[in-house]
């Protein structure tokens, strides 16, 4: 799993950054391994990566749930999905058009 943290050096200095351990513990001892004073160890949130780049967990929540409210106001899916596209961000935008090939290919 990555975890982030924040810690200080043995000057002092704030030190933040990401890493690999199995748990936070595992992290947190790691980082005192460094003689590093931990400050916090928290797991990183994932991001949904389609190969057009990272899509935030929030960016495809709020695509979800427009997607929910345009069918269910009736809208046809490939309208709502055309509108979302064009809303998206770069990263997913290429993935909704993908999903739009597959609905109009049945």
């Amino acid at each position: 799993m990555k975890f982030r943290y924040k810690a200080r050096d043995p000057h002092g200095l704030e030190i933040k950054g990401a890493m690999e351990a199995p748990d936070a513990k595992s992290a947190a001892a790691m980082l005192r391994d460094k003689k590093l004073l931990v400050i916090s160890v928290s797991r990183e949130l994932a991001e949904f990566n389609f190969g057009w780049g990272r899509v935030n967990p929030s960016e495809v929540t709020n695509f979800t749930r427009q997607l929910a409210t345009m069918i269910n106001a009736g809208l046809p899916i490939t309208d709502a999905l055309n509108l979302l596209r064009l809303q998206a961000g770069p990263a997913l935008a290429p993935a909704v058009e993908q999903i739009m090939g597959d609905v109009q290919a049945g």
